[in-house]
């Protein structure tokens, strides 16, 4: 049987830095609820009880087995009492705000 280093070492330099990107956003992805569960000090459970999402959907996010949509992380962020703003600067244009949580757009 081959390895995923032997089957990574075969494929073109180009592909591998590909992939090795598209694994690093994945993972950014997948950890952004673990990490903020973490910076409020809470255990899956007590998140739960926070957020209303499921103990069990809480784990696969954080495992990378389900991936976070933007209403699962505006459900978990306005529970944990934040805000969240997604925002997109191109060159020579204005900024546009995609999504933002409730609690930005009553502030804004």
């Amino acid at each position: 049987m081959i390895t995923l280093d032997e089957r990574m070492a075969k494929l073109p330099k180009a592909r591998r830095e590909r992939i090795k990107k598209r694994a690093a956003q994945l993972h950014r992805e997948y950890t952004i609820i673990k990490r903020l569960r973490e910076l409020c000090d809470l255990t899956q459970k007590e998140m739960e009880s926070k957020t209303g999402v499921k103990q069990s959907v809480l784990s696969k996010l954080e495992n990378g087995d389900r991936r976070i949509t933007l209403t699962a992380l505006s459900q978990v962020v306005d529970a944990l009492g934040g805000e969240w703003e997604l925002r997109v600067k191109l060159p020579n244009r204005k900024t546009v705000t995609l999504a933002e949580s409730e609690k930005t757009k009553k502030i804004a």
